[in-house]
């Protein structure tokens, strides 16, 4: 008996030990990272206990993606000081830096109420997702191309957090006791704000970022509410706009309405509803849905380039070239919901706020700047022979695609000298919407609309074949000139693909940045030799 008992001992220590082995391994296999919690099989995105481990996170994805990934001392670039309290303020640049640094650029600011961590923490596990599902082979997937492209394509920046004294102490003012999104130089500061404008090292930082770069999407996160918001929130009470999406009427309308409504409701729809549906009731201008804040960022970054919009120059004392962007102030979380702590970020593939904040700023990378991309064609270089072969693509970073077409011939240079043309789709010239890749686009997932020509070679040689397309003419023509002075956008993405005339020049923090407008944008040149 006793030898039974010493073999029944054993046994079980040997399946311990198995299982503890196995546990150990598949968490290994499963991928799991700094900042994930194991719960059943799911492994869950957490809270960063502080600052300091939040910053350790994007540390870690720089050492492990060294030429995509960058975390900076910011306020030391632009020397600005020490963040009261003693912080610094970390930013992130995410992009492909062997294709060089003078891409559209897009900034996403961890949440200016410390307390307010949603956004902040989705932030990193944003930037976690992106890389894992670009590149690592345990992270397969349809949109991998895609996401390489962006990488290639755009400068994602993120400012870790906004109030890192705050986010320590869960308190949403700063050290001072200074609400961060009430000190911008447009119509303030306000409220709890610094007394002068910009009192905060975050907010010198900031200035001085925007200034430097030519940003084209951006946004702060906030909680309390389930809204996605846009400018104005105290300037402009008397403009109304009515929505020719939703039909919804809205005071406080910006000049560039049409593109913000169209935009930011196609946006909730793709974002999800698992903090609640968004459309075109908590989708607006803020001072549609909450009281006054003066002093804002979104009003700031949006419209305070009083040279360029000098109906604009009451409301600010100062001039802040780098505006022009399309920002917005996004509420995640209603607090009414009381969403489980442990859980309601989410996971890669589980419903939660931290893939709706993925979402958000997928579609808003994108919107950045249109492009024009092959979809399921000869690949560029190929061999091929005589016969008919169909050619099919897809225009993104849009609202509407007013033309697209193909052409093609013999001369390189299939840009200026092509000497075939295809049909001009055109189906959707002149209206809100329609013909984009992000077509019906909702709870994560896209229908867009696909075209394609077949192209018939006859004869032997080398053949150079580009599509093209134009976007969104519709939004050159903005709200109100009786309000705005003239019918001009705002927007530094709307003038850059309606405006040929448009020409920006900066000498900012990586040389010089130089955006020409253009109507057309032009896919790769694909080559195929016909044997």
């Amino acid at each position: 008996m006793l030898a039974k008992k010493y073999i029944a001992f054993a046994l079980t220590l040997l399946f311990v030990a198995t299982y503890i082995s196995a546990s150990a391994v598949e968490k290994v296999n499963t991928g799991m990272r700094g900042g994930e919690e194991e719960s059943g099989n799911a492994l869950w995105y957490t809270m960063p206990k502080n600052y300091s481990e939040l910053v350790s996170w994007y540390r870690n994805l720089e050492e492990k993606y060294p030429g995509y990934i960058e975390v900076f001392k910011a306020n030391e670039l632009y020397n600005t000081g020490k963040i009261d309290g003693g912080y610094d303020d970390y930013y992130v640049r995410i992009t492909n830096e062997s294709r060089g640094l003078h891409k559209p650029e897009v900034l996403f600011l961890g949440s200016p109420h410390g307390i307010e961590k949603i956004g902040t923490a989705s932030l990193y596990w944003f930037a976690d997702w992106l890389m894992r599902y670009a590149f690592s082979p345990d992270y397969d997937n349809p949109q991998r191309e895609w996401l390489k492209w962006l990488l290639d394509h755009r400068e994602i920046y993120i400012e870790a957090s906004h109030n890192p004294w705050g986010f320590d102490h869960n308190q949403r003012w700063d050290y001072n006791g200074w609400d961060l999104n009430r000190e911008a130089d447009y119509n303030g500061p306000g409220g709890n704000g610094p007394p002068v404008p910009w009192g905060s090292v975050q907010g010198k930082t900031l200035v001085r970022f925007v200034n430097n770069h030519t940003i084209r999407t951006g946004c702060d996160f906030h909680e309390g509410l389930r809204k996605l918001m846009y400018p104005w929130f105290s300037s402009h009470w008397i403009v109304k706009a009515i929505s020719p999406i939703s039909h919804m009427i809205y005071n406080y309308a910006p000049p560039d309405f049409y593109f913000y409504d169209a935009a930011s409701l196609r946006c909730g729809s793709y974002m999800g509803d698992y903090g609640g549906e968004l459309n075109a009731w908590n989708i607006g201008p803020v001072r549609s849905f909450v009281d006054r804040t003066p002093g804002a960022l979104v009003a700031w970054a949006y419209g305070s380039d009083v040279e360029k919009n000098p109906a604009e120059d009451r409301f600010v004392e100062g001039n802040y070239p780098g505006s022009g962007i399309m920002w917005h102030l996004v509420e995640m979380y209603d607090y009414s919901k009381g969403y489980s702590s442990r859980t309601f970020l989410g996971n890669d593939t589980t419903p939660g706020f931290g893939m709706e904040v993925r979402r958000f700023l997928l579609h808003q990378i994108d919107l950045a700047q249109p492009y024009v991309r092959w979809i399921e064609s000869p690949s560029d270089n190929s061999v091929i022979q005589r016969g008919t072969y169909e050619f099919k693509w897809q225009v993104n970073g849009s609202m509407v695609v007013d033309h697209t077409s193909i052409q093609w011939g013999t001369d390189p240079d299939a840009i200026n000298n092509s000497a075939f043309f295809g049909q001009d789709h055109n189906d959707f010239e002149g209206q809100y919407v329609g013909g984009t890749g992000w077509d019906n686009a909702a709870d994560g997932k896209t229908h867009g609309k696909i075209y394609s020509e077949n192209i018939t070679f006859n004869e032997p040689g080398d053949y150079y074949i580009v599509a093209k397309a134009q976007v969104d003419q519709i939004y050159a023509k903005t709200l109100a000139p009786w309000a705005y002075g003239r019918e001009h956008t705002y927007l530094r993405i709307i003038k850059e693909r309606t405006d040929v005339s448009y020409h920006e020049v900066i000498n900012g923090t990586d040389g010089i940045e130089e955006i020409k407008g253009r109507l057309w944008w032009y896919s790769p040149v694909i080559h195929v030799k016909v044997t």
